[in-house]
């Protein structure tokens, strides 16, 4: 039988296979910016960039627009704002002023006139949507991280156990810490399962930023919209109307 050829890019569920995890594991590698995530683009028009970097603050200067096509790298995988259909599945425009390619896998900045500046970067100039099963990562990538963390140190051990050890499934340990998620919401942040517009989501997001991790509004949306579930009945509705 001949050898296949290697894939070009591969999906969240083809890495999940081959770390022998889950899809939301995956998932919290991109988000966490432990993995890096990918799109295959067919020729299309985007708006070339370069970025200059001035203390905390990044600039975007456009320069008109350039025709490409191939894996380009999602900077920021948090910048996609996902949308969840009626069927359950997700889809996100990633037409918007926050959502950035780079054609090199990772920009780095270099210094240039006293500046920090960075090599060119992407964006998008008109609507352009995707789904889950578009998020490409890359074969380089894919060694890339079995090697940092699926490696033959123990560090590396240690957290390769951690992600596909079976207990983190246990509905029991889940539940017990959406249980806590949605206590705390409610409690600290004015949470209302009964009201669709809540700014606790935000503050939330704001909290993690703040101590250094990274969750996007819909993930934190999700969660505490499975934790409102676990809410006895009365008490939610009870509760809730405080913050109404």
């Amino acid at each position: 039988m001949k050898t296949l050829p290697e894939k070009d890019w591969f999906t969240i569920a083809d890495m999940a296979a081959i770390l022998e995890t889950t899809e939301d594991y995956v998932e919290h590698c991109l988000i966490s910016g432990k993995l890096n995530a990918s799109i295959n683009l067919p020729l299309m028009s985007l708006i070339k960039c370069k970025e200059e970097c001035d203390g905390l603050d990044i600039y975007h200067e456009g320069f008109g627009a350039i025709a490409v096509c191939g894996i380009y790298n999602i900077k920021d995988y948090t910048s996609i704002k996902w949308n969840k259909s009626e069927d359950g599945t997700k889809s996100a425009d990633l037409f918007n002023e926050y959502v950035y390619l780079s054609n090199n896998g990772c920009i780095g900045f270099y210094e240039c006139d006293g500046k920090a500046e960075c090599e060119y970067s992407y964006r998008f100039k008109k609507s352009y949507i995707i789904e889950k099963n578009d998020i490409a990562i890359t074969p380089q990538e894919v060694n890339r991280f079995k090697t940092e963390y699926c490696g033959t140190t123990s560090k590396a051990k240690s957290l390769s156990k951690k992600a596909v050890d079976p207990v983190i499934e246990d509905p029991r340990i889940i539940d017990g810490l959406l249980k806590m998620v949605i206590a705390m919401a409610k409690d600290c942040y004015g949470y209302d399962p009964a009201n669709g517009k809540n700014t606790a989501t935000a503050d939330i997001r704001k909290a993690l930023e703040i101590c250094g991790l990274h969750l996007s509004d819909n993930t934190i949306r999700s969660r505490l919209k499975e934790g409102a579930e676990l809410l006895p009945r009365d008490e939610s509705l009870e509760k809730s109307s405080k913050f109404k």
